[in-house]
């Protein structure tokens, strides 16, 4: 018969003390990603421009018979122009719509 080693409840004590501690550090810094990705996103889009947007990409593919892609780089670089056809249409839209 195989004797168990005796049960110290100091030793769990101590495990789920540094269990939660480990939670807590890992809190804190979840917390500062998430801070810190807030402070650094653009601006947000309007949901009404959003909804457009989608409209928009939704008429284009059923007009052209194309799927509606977007790219703002030049090969690597971006330049945040449109570079497909269905983005320079979503830009042409709202060059029209947009008072200046």
């Amino acid at each position: 018969m195989t004797t168990l080693p005796a049960f110290d409840m100091r030793d769990l004590t101590d495990a789920i003390a540094n269990l939660a501690d480990g939670l807590e550090t890992f809190a804190q810094a979840a917390e500062k990603a998430l801070q810190a990705g807030k402070q650094r996103s653009g601006p947000a889009i309007q949901t009404h421009v959003q909804r457009a947007v989608d409209e928009l990409a939704s008429l284009y593919e059923r007009l052209s018979g194309e799927r509606f892609s977007h790219n703002p780089k030049l090969l690597t670089k971006y330049d945040g122009r449109p570079h497909s056809p269905a983005g320079r249409f979503i830009a042409a839209f709202f060059k029209i719509v947009t008072p200046t």
